[in-house]
């Protein structure tokens, strides 16, 4: 009996062992680590157990790279637009978001990619813009692929213009002055459809 009641006294009488609670910032801390490796798990983390407005920023800023990672560029996007693109991204996950999900005009005001803004100025239709685009990486790329490139691409806003005789002389020049270059190819494909 002696034996039973010192027992319950150091059962008693001992601490509680305590829980430890997990902060937010913690779990911030383990979806950064495992991302590459375990998405899904850092996915449900972020959206779990990462909700306090001042870890928003974080918290989108890893969900983004999750969603670039697995080509899922409209749901990057949805939640960009949730919080009015305020996180901080590297200039190229800005322009792979907006090219991937064909947000032309934003794309052409955001880029500092001469090439990306006259793709985005193509496809949103202005065709002028684009052609200026065009010709500054011709102006600047004198030695490169990038330059016939170029002016195949001028020729085809041309196309859009309705001027194809300019055209024409864009894709001619190419020829002319690169023609074993992929460029040369597209051009030859233009002039004879």
């Amino acid at each position: 009996m002696k034996k039973m009641l010192l027992v319950i006294f150091f059962v008693i009488s001992c601490p509680k062992p305590s829980i430890k609670k997990v902060l937010e910032y913690d779990y911030l801390q383990e979806a950064e680590k495992c991302y590459q490796a375990d998405p899904l798990y850092a996915y449900n983390i972020l959206k779990n157990k990462v909700t306090r407005p001042e870890h928003i920023k974080e918290r989108v800023r890893l969900l983004v790279r999750i969603y670039l990672d697995q080509r899922e560029y409209e749901r990057a996007l949805q939640i960009l637009d949730s919080i009015n693109w305020t996180v901080d991204l590297d200039a190229y996950q800005a322009d792979i978001i907006l090219l991937k999900t064909k947000k032309w005009d934003r794309l052409a005001e955001t880029t500092e990619d001469d090439l990306l803004r006259g793709i985005s100025y193509f496809h949103g239709n202005k065709y002028e813009k684009a052609i200026e685009s065009y010709r500054a990486i011709a102006e600047r790329f004198q030695d490169s692929p990038q330059h016939p490139d170029a002016l195949v691409r001028i020729g085809d806003c041309w196309v859009k213009l309705g001027q194809k005789s300019r055209a024409e002389l864009y894709y001619q020049s190419v020829l002319q002055r690169f023609p074993d270059s992929d460029a040369a190819a597209h051009a030859r494909a233009r002039l004879n459809p």
